[in-house]
């Protein structure tokens, strides 16, 4: 995760900076008081459920307040770091790393059920199946 932070969206793979775009897209849209699934719904062939799953459970059970950046905003911060590198352990299937790399963002009995939602998440369209 130390690696994607401070570093340039543009430098992302596509599957990383695909998440970020929906990440950034859905909690813009909460704080707007618009409706999030809508926001990422044709980002993910599920029409978007696990991951405003997973964003939910990141909103309710966060132990302190998660920043993230405005959808334009050229570079990744802490918070999204974390995200993404805990999205990259999930897809690696490294759910112990996962499930305490959550830890560092949720309560830690929200933490498996982030990590389950995670995994359920189909990969953004846009990348490589």
């Amino acid at each position: 995760m130390y690696d994607l932070m401070d570093r340039k969206v543009a430098e992302l793979r596509t599957p990383d900076r695909l998440m970020l775009d929906a990440m950034r897209a859905w909690v813009h849209t909460l704080t707007l008081a618009g409706e999030p699934k809508r926001a990422v719904a044709g980002r993910f062939i599920d029409g978007g459920s696990s991951f405003d799953a997973a964003m939910t459970i990141l909103d309710r059970f966060s132990g302190e307040t998660l920043a993230f950046q405005r959808p334009c905003h050229p570079q990744v911060e802490e918070t999204e770091a974390v995200l993404l590198g805990l999205w990259r352990l999930v897809l690696d299937g490294r759910d112990r790393d996962a499930t305490a790399t959550a830890t560092l963002l949720v309560d830690g009995e929200a933490a498996p059920d982030l990590v389950r939602m995670m995994r359920m998440i189909p990969p953004p369209r846009g990348t490589i199946h």
